[in-house]
């Protein structure tokens, strides 16, 4: 009851026309949203419907982080009800969690529940929760909340062919990319990625995530 008025569905299509959907979520009554950089890295066009059935056929990017596929959207909102984001440096292996989302972009604010399933290392340098609460394609940027109803954290894939390995970014991760004040629209979005250099790597990690389902992906 108190997460899921803050949960939306976005909506969009890439420069073939192909249509895509995932969710977000509301931090700020202006309509600052928190959601997955594969959800919006291909749209040359954009929407977001709020779970009162408002649409907003307008978006903007503030921020986006490659490396841990997150994103920060706006829209020109007002009074928006919002999420309470928790501190997610304290999940624990066995904690109980809510997934809430939008499922297949029509089960509009589907929640599943299930518990930490455990912590992991990326190759690509950061941390992701590990949960077995059930996530499908529409799911992704939709956030996993405490038991007090926080959230700490934001799904982002599962494995594929497996039912119970889904995995979430930690919330902190996108507490930073709130600071930033300027933003630029969709279509720009494309000629913006790809620009930083990994400088910890000889290699080049793919972070070019597809949807909930993107293939298998290396834990250390």
């Amino acid at each position: 009851s108190k997460v899921v008025p803050a949960v939306v569905l976005i909506k969009g299509t890439d420069s073939q026309g192909a249509e895509t959907s995932g969710s977000g979520f509301i931090v700020d009554p202006s309509g600052t949203i928190v959601t997955n950089l594969h959800v919006i890295r291909d749209l040359v066009k954009c929407g977001v419907k709020l779970a009162n059935g408002d649409i907003y056929d307008q978006m903007s990017v503030k921020a986006f982080d490659e490396r841990k596929d997150l994103a920060v959207i706006q829209i020109a909102g007002y009074n928006l009800p919002t999420v309470e984001i928790g501190d997610s440096e304290t999940i624990q292996v066995g904690d109980s969690v809510l997934l809430i989302g939008n499922p297949l972009g029509t089960l509009e604010g589907s929640a599943s529940a299930g518990i930490v399933s455990g912590i992991r290392q990326m190759e690509e340098g950061y941390r992701v929760i590990q949960t077995d609460a059930a996530a499908n394609p529409g799911n992704s940027g939709g956030p996993m909340v405490d038991s007090k109803g926080q959230v700490v954290g934001i799904v982002t894939f599962k494995l594929k062919g497996t039912e119970a390995l889904n995995f979430v970014v930690p919330v902190n991760y996108a507490r930073g990319l709130l600071a930033g004040t300027n933003s630029f629209p969709i279509k720009d979005l494309a000629s913006r990625l790809g620009q930083a250099t990994d400088l910890f790597s000889s290699k080049q990690h793919p972070r070019r995530w597809k949807s909930l389902n993107s293939g298998t992906v290396k834990i250390v």
